[in-house]
């Protein structure tokens, strides 16, 4: 609260927005169109928060309900993201860093991970690996969530 308070946002817990972020500054995240398709129906918006400024990140996330993106720097502003908001961490591991999951918890926001299959590179290391998550895979899971 300290945050949107310093930079002059409301609190906008009400409102509903949905966020997709399509890459993570060292690995590609393979979209094809049919996953693009996928989340496009399940009601997100796509948009590149890489794009905006900082307060401009920071005001779109405050009208966030659900957030959808692979694992990066960019999802750091679930800061802002009202409580009860839910985020949807991309990962290319199902068992990777813990941040995101516990600054969730700190905000009492809900918390999933999706991990796709990797797509190993000489002389990349495995925390970099490009991968690519099965759209029907990804229609299913986000039907049940």
């Amino acid at each position: 609260e300290h945050l949107r308070e310093a930079i002059h946002i409301p609190n906008t817990a009400h409102a509903v927005f949905q966020l997709f972020e399509l890459t993570h500054h060292a690995q590609t995240f393979l979209l094809a169109e049919t996953l693009k398709a996928t989340i496009i129906a399940h009601g997100f918006e796509i948009v590149l928060p890489a794009m905006l400024s900082q307060v401009d990140q920071a005001r779109l996330f405050t009208e966030a309900a659900s957030v959808i993106g692979v694992a990066g720097a960019g999802l750091t502003n679930m800061l802002f993201a009202p409580t009860r908001a839910t985020l949807i961490e991309l990962h290319n591991f199902e068992k990777g860093a813990e941040f995101f999951r516990r600054l969730c918890a700190q905000r009492d926001q809900r918390y999933a991970r999706v991990w796709g299959e990797l797509l190993p590179a000489p002389d990349i290391p495995p925390n970099h690996y490009d991968f690519r998550i099965d759209p029907a895979f990804l229609r299913s899971w986000m039907s049940n969530f």
